[in-house]
């Protein structure tokens, strides 16, 4: 998993925290992922402020939205 900031974001102090998040999320969910992937966060400038429960709600409905994507095999 691979986090990146572009400068819309803020300056590096709010980069870099939106990225730590991103990472965090990632590594408290990584057990629901089934199958190895890559994946890339693109942060946002919203990320920096939002709570943490909104942030793990949306990516918990994208951690589901893959499992319904992933094809059958």
């Amino acid at each position: 998993m691979s986090a990146v900031s572009s400068r819309k974001v803020g300056d590096a102090v709010r980069r870099n925290r939106a990225r730590r998040r991103a990472r965090e999320l990632f590594r408290r969910n990584k057990d629901l992922l089934n199958t190895s992937m890559d994946m890339l966060i693109i942060t946002r400038a919203d990320m920096v402020e939002a709570p943490w429960a909104a942030l793990r709600d949306q990516y918990l409905a994208f951690l589901a939205s893959l499992r319904r994507e992933a094809p059958a095999r």
